[in-house]
């Protein structure tokens, strides 16, 4: 399937970044231009710069790039349901969250049992809420209106971590990122095949 390639191209993508800040991190400092006067007050040398600054922001940027992915997967899964049924209605003419929205177009107006266990809706939830706080309050969770479910997902997990009211993730997060996407993707086209065993599931959508 298409989004199981994305997965892994996601997969490969956050290690690939991992590594290459590793070993930018281990090359010898004579091997390094020194840092700018400006990003010198926020690191020693670049093998700080690489080690201990940006390793966050990738991690940021993975987990948006991730919900991305995920947002798209549920707007293409509801246009197969909506043109593999008699139904006209459209996902995003139903009121609520992405993750509302996806759910009930699924399970109400397609009839598609998901067999999304409500631990799994919440993971995403946390997933998205996680997305949010990074575009709206650049990881703060101080005055974020999806506090409550960000610390929720964080002491579920132990990861991201909290820092000075900050989320910072990590390579752990990442991790976690990819396997709740996984079997997210695996059993709402699994949830397909059983609705369309004569269409081959996934491939009729």
């Amino acid at each position: 399937m298409d989004a199981l390639v994305e997965l892994e191209f996601l997969h490969e993508f956050a290690s690939s970044l991992d590594t290459l800040l590793s070993e930018a991190a281990a090359r010898p400092k004579s091997e390094l231009p020194p840092l700018s006067e400006s990003l010198s007050i926020v690191a020693l040398d670049r093998a700080d710069l690489y080690g201990e600054v940006f390793p966050p922001f990738v991690h940021e940027a993975f987990l948006i790039s991730s919900i991305v992915f995920l947002d798209r997967q549920f707007r293409t899964y509801a246009e197969g349901l909506r043109r593999a049924l008699p139904t006209t209605l459209r996902l995003n003419e139903l009121a609520g969250s992405t993750l509302d929205r996806f759910r009930l177009f699924c399970e109400t107006v397609s009839g598609v049992d998901l067999q999304l266990t409500s631990e799994n809706w919440q993971d995403l939830d946390g997933l998205v809420s996680l997305r949010n706080c990074f575009i709206h309050a650049g990881g703060v969770l101080e005055g974020s209106r999806d506090r409550k479910p960000c610390e929720h997902f964080i002491r579920k997990h132990g990861t991201p971590e909290i820092r000075d009211g900050q989320i910072v993730p990590s390579t752990k997060t990442s991790g976690l990122v990819l396997r709740i996407l996984t079997e997210t993707v695996e059993k709402i086209y699994a949830a397909a095949l059983r609705r369309f065993p004569e269409r081959g599931g996934a491939s009729a959508l």
